[in-house]
């Protein structure tokens, strides 16, 4: 059971099942950012970390895993989506934090989703990183069906 407090506008109504995981989730995105370790100071995020993307709500449910070093990005991190209520692996790559001294950058082969990937939009992006930058061409790809939509290119 969970009881959320709520500050604003009462609003009646019947409310089916999804609207109100909606709405729930909804109220948990603007109170958590995801989850994970600060330095001993409490100032930088430090260790493993799962962040919930910008458009996280409940048809979308996108979340970031990976670790943080030195408060920046480091290594392997893995995009999830959940699908059905199932979280499944749909993209990734890994962050080089030897290439800034300030900030981690892509580099390499990446995945990922598009920012308005859901249940029924599944389209990813494959294609690769230089010091932080896209290059090449990246394929389009619509991850339900597994078949490619487009191309993008992208200068070097």
């Amino acid at each position: 059971m969970v009881y959320i407090k709520t500050v604003g506008k009462l609003v009646t109504g019947v409310l089916s099942l999804d609207e109100k995981l909606c709405k729930i989730l909804s109220i948990l995105k603007s109170y958590f950012s995801g989850g994970g370790l600060y330095d001993n100071n409490g100032s930088f995020k430090n260790g493993k970390w799962i962040e919930l993307s910008d458009s996280f709500y409940c048809y979308s449910q996108v979340t970031y895993q990976g670790e943080y070093k030195n408060c920046k990005k480091v290594g392997i991190w893995v995009i999830l989506g959940k699908i059905q209520g199932v979280n499944q692996e749909k993209g990734g790559g890994e962050y080089d934090d030897q290439l800034d001294c300030v900030n981690s950058l892509r580099n390499g082969l990446w995945i990922e989703l598009s920012d308005e990937f859901d249940e029924l939009s599944q389209i990813i992006y494959k294609g690769e990183y230089k010091h932080g930058k896209k290059i090449g061409v990246w394929d389009e790809i619509n991850f339900k069906k597994n078949e490619k939509c487009g191309q993008l290119n992208y200068e070097n």
